[in-house]
């Protein structure tokens, strides 16, 4: 019998061909990935949720593309390790399956807390939305010139989570009663210490006038009701209260700044004025050093609102990393516009 032997010809990799346009890519990668995730549960331990992921890497300028399954097969290898302690593993797992200099991950997960109702007990599950954004690498803003700075990481834990704040000063004006409103709010925490998310919700909903419940019977809306009303919250209290107890979790250099309104801003721009809240507290010693007149913020212009923020933001960048990219992305659409009269040419 004869035997012939076959020889698989080797397939071709176009991605890991050479680019001659001399231009890097900050992110490229995959977006809106569904994936089963294991994190970890103060009560038990792990909990089994569904993350949706952003999984992307530098790509450099000599590469003509990136390995997309290999985003997948690395995700695959640390399914079970999306943490604090955790991700760092799958960060570098896609720096050296990809060949990458800085690789990112960003996840939003529907996590779950077994919460009981605040008289009756009974029990519910309460939904919250969660997630890291996580890097590691090179800042993107090195050119390759001169020594190679430091790997660098930056990790964030996300929380959100839905509460009841009841308005004070309708409050104080109501014989009876007092409006209330639902709202959602959003922490983003950079620590090094071991934090569960459960304890983060727990501070936010303390900050709140109330927080909510799955199941409510009779008696327990009572409460709620009750309880809301007498822990009247301004949304200012409520982020100054979250902020301050974000410390104990070794969170620093935490400001909340108040942009408008000033009384220079009134002088400036007149927006239209209301009368005071005479039945205010602090009333008394607002008229004697303001007058009769008080302003809301919402009054001024939204152009004016969005030219006050830009203006408080400027003072946080840093001019000169901001000057770096800002040179990089002129650099790089001056190549983008030589290559496209290149292409349009030949």
């Amino acid at each position: 019998m004869k035997t012939t032997e076959t020889e698989a010809t080797p397939l071709v990799d176009i991605q890991a061909s050479k680019d001659e346009r001399n231009i890097a890519i900050d992110k490229v990668g995959v977006r809106n990935v569904k994936y089963p995730i294991v994190v970890l549960d103060r009560a038990r331990e792990q909990q089994h949720t569904i993350g949706t992921f952003q999984l992307t890497v530098d790509l450099p300028h000599h590469f003509k593309g990136t390995h997309m399954s290999r985003f997948l097969e690395v995700l695959s290898d640390h399914k079970h390790e999306v943490s604090v302690h955790g991700i760092p593993k799958i960060l570098e797992g896609l720096r050296e399956k990809l060949h990458a200099e800085r690789a990112h991950l960003e996840v939003r997960f529907p996590f779950f807390m077994s919460k009981k109702a605040p008289v009756t007990g009974k029990e519910g599950m309460m939904e919250y939305t969660c997630g890291f954004d996580a890097s590691l690498g090179i800042p993107f803003d090195f050119d390759g010139n001169g020594p190679k700075p430091p790997c660098k990481s930056d990790f964030e834990i996300i929380v959100q989570a839905p509460v009841t704040t009841l308005c004070p000063c309708s409050k104080e004006i109501s014989a009876r009663g007092a409006h209330n409103q639902r709202g959602i709010v959003s922490v983003r925490v950079r620590t090094s210490a071991m934090v569960w998310l459960e304890e983060i919700i727990e501070l936010i909903e303390s900050c709140a006038s109330c927080a909510l419940f799955p199941v409510l019977k009779r008696p327990d809306e009572k409460w709620v009701t009750e309880h809301a009303y007498d822990n009247p919250r301004f949304v200012e209290d409520m982020v100054r209260d979250v902020a301050d107890r974000l410390e104990m979790f070794g969170v620093e250099d935490l400001d909340v700044d108040k942009l408008a309104l000033t009384m220079a801003q009134i002088r400036e721009y007149k927006p239209p004025p209301n009368p005071a809240k005479l039945t205010d507290s602090r009333a008394k010693a607002y008229v004697e050093k303001h007058g009769a007149h008080s302003w809301e913020v919402d009054a001024l212009p939204p152009n004016v609102l969005a030219r006050i923020i830009r203006s408080a933001l400027s003072n946080l960048v840093d001019d000169e990393a901001m000057d770096a990219v800002k040179a990089n992305e002129k650099r790089d659409k001056e190549r983008l516009r030589a290559a496209v009269v290149e292409i349009m040419s030949s």
